[in-house]
């Protein structure tokens, strides 16, 4: 079982039950700043935490929009699969 949370308006934690200590992976919407200051689209980044909130980070990793929602429509048409294999 997962528990979204919303850690302010562009920060969000999925805490996933799984064994003995809740794990999380954390999703953040922000500015990219390159050489030339801050690029013209936002990043999106991903960091995994085996215990949530009692170890380190892992990550991050940096996501373009176009990758973030490339990924998104490629694991949705998985799930989707996955479904109808079961129904």
């Amino acid at each position: 079982m997962s528990d979204a949370r919303f850690v302010d308006e562009l920060t969000m934690a999925f805490v996933i039950e799984a064994g003995d200590e809740p794990q999380s992976l954390w999703v953040r919407v922000g500015a990219v700043y390159g050489p030339d200051g801050e690029r013209d689209e936002p990043g999106v980044w991903v960091e995994y935490q085996e215990k949530h909130m009692a170890s380190r980070m892992q990550g991050p990793v940096l996501l373009t929009p176009a990758v973030w929602r490339q990924l998104a429509e490629h694991v949705e048409a998985w799930l989707q699969q996955w479904e109808k294999k079961d129904a």
